[in-house]
């Protein structure tokens, strides 16, 4: 019979024992788990950990070639102490985990996740099957432990005082959909704005061309999200492109706000996503939300064009903001997926010269900043959801390409950029923004991932 392979986790976390087992009894706790870089999908959860039955089915991606399917059953759990869960169905032959947490003292407790699993491979691929597993089941814990500090610092940060119904437009977009389960883990009941019924209960249908809607499924909400819109960098901008672009971003918010208009009971708050295009080619001038507005780019336009949609609604008592976002750092999707399939293979570089200026921000810190935007009463205008610490793209590049060990390529020439992609490539790659958080900072918003070193080593 082959043997068991038994693989240990621990961490030393200034939690109490009480809440890191609470922690883990949060809905959406299993997809928060999830590295941003890693091929899971949780396809059901029913129950909780805490609770024998309870069962979570996901499919994960094994050495980047094939999907598996695997079913994890919860079999006990000890208040405050301790979950076991074992494989009912699946890849391995036998898999079980327990989760123990050893309180060191009031506000302190160790927390070690114990695998045991034998797998069928033949035993000529047991040394390198068994890295690769202790690596990635490593790589996910570190990432959970590491949260688990994290999201309670934001549960005792944001205490909700009462039930809270937030609305999301574009909730199955890389910002939206991750955004969606924050929020649940958080506490607060999610619903979606779609085009078409999925039919769930959660979902409000509309058409954002036209504002074809049921006017009374939009009423009690606490809060509206708006991030739906054409995506910018997929395809070459073409006029029929642009047009698009401006269309489902400025006239969609534009439809959006005259219906909060017309509610009985319109939100306390509605935030609609802009972008930090909105300053336009800067060089290194340090902007805020007090700076200008850029002239003669197209995204600087439909920035402008897209913010000034929701801002009278301050004068029918709504809190508006428009979120300025910088580049999002995700393994899941956006710039940084893309980049790291050139830098992966040690064939990217710096664009152009590398002086232009990268704001960017880890997608933890777009979900907090939101979150913090929502339970922050004072916070309203245009607010950046951007790191504290902008770098130019040279720097950018050294730091990526060292973090995944690799060597750093060939610079891309600016010519290329324009040849190849055009006014897109001119606008989104060689100009520059270097843009602060003033507003987040100055009302009190803390950074998990404030350098850049931090925010690869979380999303990477």
């Amino acid at each position: 019979m082959a043997e068991k392979t038994k693989i240990r986790f621990r961490s030393l976390i200034n939690r109490s024992s009480k809440e890191i087992y609470d922690w883990h009894l949060r809905r959406r706790v299993v997809e928060r788990c999830i590295p941003p870089s890693d091929v899971v999908e949780v396809l059901s959860f029913e129950g909780r950990p805490d609770k024998a039955g309870s069962k979570a089915v996901f499919r994960f991606k094994f050495l980047k070639l094939f999907w598996s399917k695997v079913v994890i059953e919860y079999i006990g759990s000890e208040k405050n102490a301790s979950f076991s869960s074992r494989q009912v169905e699946g890849f391995f032959n036998e898999y079980s985990c327990d989760t123990v947490i050893n309180p060191q003292s009031d506000h302190t407790s160790e927390i070690i996740d114990n695998f045991e699993f034998i797998h069928s491979f033949p035993k000529i691929f047991n040394p390198l099957i068994n890295k690769y597993l202790k690596k990635r089941l490593g790589k996910i814990l570190a990432y959970k432990h590491a949260l688990i500090d994290h999201d309670i610092g934001m549960i005792k940060k944001y205490p909700l005082k009462a039930p809270m119904k937030v609305l999301i437009s574009g909730s199955h977009g890389l910002i939206g959909k991750n955004l969606s389960y924050f929020l649940e883990f958080m506490g607060l009941e999610v619903h979606h704005l779609v085009r078409r019924s999925p039919g769930e209960s959660n979902s409000v249908v509309w058409d954002p061309n036209t504002s074809a809607c049921n006017i009374d499924d939009f009423e009690g909400f606490d809060a509206v999200i708006h991030l739906a819109g054409e995506n910018l960098a997929t395809g070459r901008w073409t006029k029929q492109k642009k047009a698009r672009v401006l269309t489902s971003r400025a006239k969609s918010t534009e439809h959006l706000v005259e219906i909060i208009k017309k509610l009985e009971k319109p939100p306390k708050v509605f935030i609609s996503a802009s972008a930090i295009g909105y300053y336009g080619n800067r060089g290194s001038e340090v902007l805020t939300e007090d700076s200008d507005p850029g002239k003669g780019l197209f995204i600087t336009d439909v920035c402008e064009k897209w913010e000034r949609a929701s801002k009278d609604l301050d004068e029918i008592g709504v809190r508006a903001l428009q979120t300025r976002f910088g580049i999002v750092l995700s393994g899941q999707g956006g710039a940084l997926k893309k980049m790291l399939n050139f830098f992966a293979l040690g064939l990217g570089g710096q664009i152009g010269n590398g002086h232009q200026y990268m704001s960017w921000v880890a997608l933890d810190d777009v979900f907090g900043a939101l979150f913090h935007a929502i339970m922050t009463p004072s916070l309203k205008g245009p607010v950046n959801v951007v790191s504290p610490n902008p770098v130019p793209n040279d720097r950018f590049s050294k730091k990526l390409a060292s973090h995944l060990h690799r060597w750093l390529g060939p610079p891309i020439p600016d010519f290329a950029i324009k040849l190849f992609m055009g006014q897109k490539g001119e606008e989104l790659l060689l100009t520059s923004a270097r843009v602060e958080p003033k507003k987040l900072l100055e009302s009190g918003y803390h950074f998990h991932y404030p350098k850049l070193c931090q925010a690869l080593m979380h999303v990477i």
